[in-house]
């Protein structure tokens, strides 16, 4: 993972965090529109058929945020002592599948993932700024997309799905004081295992879904795993509640080491085709 830096000097006033949140609501409509065009070019309606299957789906995550993070600075910087707010934020996914042997299904998924902090206290050092204030206005920034090729190795009662995902991080870790303002940019691909277990019972609609990404590599240990339950009506709509947790784990990663996890439970709403 690379983390770029850029010091105070580059935080213009339009970087402060009301300019942000406009960002990521912006970015929340383009992802959207991004996945739905995507999968319109890549699922044509005359392609549609028995054996080939279409899932798009949204929903809101609540989470909360814990852990800590430093960068070259020798203290670390809890999350709690930043005074972060749970936040409920939106996913989108699609899934195409199909039957054509040897080529992988596809999965494009997207998450706000963002934590906003006030009148936080720090005492030590961020990227290369040195805060001692009580003061803290803070922004922790996961959002990330991801593009999914897998495979379906079972499928019937329980169904299980093996492959690789492409994570595309682009976020931030911002502190500022009023006086000294540090940041950390996300802009990074992370490559990571994908695989999903489903149990159907039979004759209800119902499902137990297990769901995750992995990396465990050199100083990265990456994992984000949701459990759930879906319930499919026979008019193409379907409903999904579970919990959610990702934790991001790295050491002196470019003078970024970081214990964070977010979890908290979802419920969303997906269309069947």
């Amino acid at each position: 993972m690379h983390a770029g830096k850029h010091s105070k000097q580059a935080m213009v006033g339009s970087q402060g965090p009301a300019a942000w949140k406009n960002r990521k609501e912006e970015d929340i409509q383009m992802k959207l529109h991004r996945l739905l065009i995507t999968a319109a070019l890549l699922f044509p309606v005359t392609a549609m058929a028995d054996t080939i299957g279409l899932y798009v789906g949204a929903g809101q995550w609540d989470h909360e945020a814990t852990g800590g993070f430093r960068d070259s600075g020798t203290v670390n910087i809890d999350s709690g002592a930043l005074n972060l707010v749970d936040n409920r934020e939106g996913y989108f996914y699609v899934n195409i599948e199909h039957p054509v042997p040897l080529i992988p299904n596809i999965r494009l998924a997207s998450t706000d993932l963002v934590h906003n902090g006030a009148n936080g206290t720090v005492t030590g050092t961020f990227d290369g700024q040195t805060f001692t204030a009580t003061n803290v206005t803070s922004i922790i920034d996961f959002s990330h997309t991801d593009v999914t090729l897998y495979y379906e190795l079972l499928d019937n009662v329980v169904s299980l799905d093996l492959g690789i995902t492409a994570r595309q991080l682009d976020g931030q870790i911002y502190l500022t004081d009023g006086t000294n303002t540090g940041q950390v940019t996300l802009d990074e691909i992370v490559p990571m295992v994908y695989g999903k277990v489903a149990f159907d019972l039979p004759l209800t609609g119902l499902a137990i879904v297990g769901e995750g990404n992995f990396l465990s590599v050199g100083d990265a240990d990456v994992t984000d795993i949701s459990v759930k339950v879906t319930y499919e009506t026979d008019f193409l709509l379907g409903v999904e509640a579970g919990v959610r947790t990702f934790s991001l784990v790295l050491d002196n990663v470019d003078t970024v080491t970081s214990d964070l996890e977010f979890s908290g439970p979802f419920v969303g709403l997906y269309l069947h085709f």
